[in-house]
């Protein structure tokens, strides 16, 4: 299953990028995800323990609930 990954602020200006697809498998956690960001874009690190991630709610479609502080 893919996920779009929003980027905002400093995650954007590291990636380049606004957005991107992600491949995610059953189980897969927030912190799997940003280590499979940090692999492809190591300056990334920089931002881990500050970064927060959210899931967009399909049913409301807002950014409603805080998944995991990375």
């Amino acid at each position: 299953m893919f996920r779009k990954v929003l980027f905002f602020a400093v995650a954007r200006d590291l990636t380049g990028l606004t957005d991107l697809p992600l491949e995610v498998s059953s189980g897969c956690t927030i912190s799997d995800c940003l280590e499979k960001h940090i692999a492809r874009f190591p300056s990334m690190e920089e931002i881990r323990g500050v970064s927060v991630a959210t899931e967009k709610s399909e049913d409301s479609g807002r950014f409603d609930e805080v998944v995991d502080e990375l």
